[in-house]
C-alpha cells in the first residue's frame, strides 16, 4: 500500500479551519477556538435481535465474546468527555446493535437529551423492542429535541410486522417525529476482507461513501464510522493507524480536543483502513435484512 502523510502538517490544518469558516464544513466547525461538531453516533451495544446477513454494522461478524454493551456509567464517562471539548453537537444518534437491547438505556438517551450542548438526539431502531413507558414519556416530553428513525422490516417475521406496527401506531399516537428507511435500499457492502487498495484508493471511497459523515464513538474511540470499531475490535493485532482513531475515553479535554481537530482536519485525506475491507461505494441493491445464523469471518491478509 502507498504510503502517506500520518498526520495533517500545520499548513495543511490551518487551510482547514480557514476552510471551516467560509464553508461550515459538514463535519466540524470551528470559530473563535469554539468546536462545532455537525453529527456524532454510538452504539451503546453491539447486540442486537436479528442477525442481518449484510448489517451495516457488521454484527454477525462479532463473536460473543466480542460483543460489548454500555453500562450508564461508561456511555455517561465517554459521552462527557466528548462534550468538555466542544461548544455544540447537531446530531447525536443512538445505534446498536439493537441500541434499545441495552439494559440502561432509558437512561442514556434521558442523560443525552438533557445535554445542553446537543441540539437533536435520534434513536435509530430495529422496531424489534417496544419502548418502555419510561422512555415513551422521556420521548413525549423531549419531543421538539428528539426523533426516531425506525427501520421496516415486516417482511423478516410475523412477530417483526406485529413490532412495527405498534411502534408506529405509538409514535403517531404521541405525535413523537419518525423517519423511516422504507424507501432506502440495502447495499451490498461485500465480505469483510481486505483488499489491499492504495492510499489515493482508500482517499476516495471514503470521500464517495454515503457513510463518510457517520464519525462513531465505538467503545470510547472515535472511528471514521462504526465498521472501522468493529474491525479494530476483530482484529488479533492492531490495524488501524495511530491518525485513524482518537482515544476519547480517560482523556483531559485539553489534549482531547487538539486531537478532534487534528482528526477532523485531515478526515477527507486520510487513507481509513476500514475502507480496505469494504465493497466501496459502488454497491449494488440487494434485499434488505436476510437472516443469517452463521457467524462470519472476516478475512485479513
Amino acid at each position: 500500500m502507498e504510503t502517506s502523510n500520518k498526520t495533517p502538517s500545520p499548513r495543511d490544518r490551518d487551510n482547514f479551519l480557514a476552510a471551516n469558516e467560509a464553508l461550515k464544513w459538514p463535519f466540524l466547525r470551528v470559530q473563535d477556538g469554539r468546536l462545532f461538531v455537525q453529527y456524532l453516533e454510538m452504539p451503546v451495544t453491539t447486540r442486537c435481535t436479528l442477525q442481518c446477513r449484510d448489517c451495516i454494522a457488521r454484527v454477525p461478524y462479532l463473536p460473543d465474546q466480542k460483543h460489548f454493551t454500555l453500562p450508564f456509567d461508561l456511555f455517561k464517562k465517554d459521552l462527557d468527555s466528548f462534550l468538555a471539548c466542544i461548544t455544540k453537537l447537531n446530531f447525536f444518534k443512538f445505534i446498536g446493535g439493537e441500541p434499545m437491547f441495552a439494559p440502561d438505556f432509558d437512561a442514556m438517551f434521558e442523560y443525552a437529551v438533557a445535554q445542553k450542548k446537543i441540539v437533536k438526539v435520534n434513536i435509530n431502531s430495529n422496531c424489534t423492542i417496544l419502548p418502555s413507558e419510561r422512555l415513551l414519556s422521556l420521548l413525549v416530553k423531549h419531543k421538539n429535541k428528539s426523533w426516531l428513525t425506525l427501520s421496516n422490516y415486516s417482511h423478516v417475521s410475523p412477530r417483526c410486522k406485529e413490532s412495527y406496527d405498534t411502534f408506529i401506531a405509538l409514535a403517531r399516537k404521541h405525535n413523537i417525529e419518525v423517519s423511516t428507511t422504507d424507501s432506502l435500499p440495502w447495499r451490498d457492502h461485500g465480505k469483510m476482507k481486505q483488499r489491499q487498495r492504495t492510499d489515493r484508493e482508500l482517499v476516495l471511497m471514503f470521500r464517495h461513501c454515503f457513510s463518510s459523515r457517520c464519525t462513531s464513538l465505538f467503545d470510547g474511540r472515535l472511528h471514521c464510522c462504526n465498521a472501522s470499531g468493529v474491525l479494530e475490535r476483530l482484529a488479533t493485532k492492531p490495524v488501524l493507524r495511530e491518525d485513524e482513531v482518537v482515544q476519547v475515553r480517560g482523556v483531559k479535554p485539553s489534549h482531547l480536543k487538539e486531537s478532534l481537530i487534528d482528526f477532523y482536519a485531515g478526515i477527507c485525506r486520510r487513507p481509513f483502513t476500514a475502507c480496505d475491507y469494504c465493497a466501496g461505494h459502488e454497491r449494488r441493491v440487494i434485499d434488505s435484512a436476510i437472516q443469517t445464523d452463521q457467524l462470519l469471518k472476516i478475512e485479513f491478509a
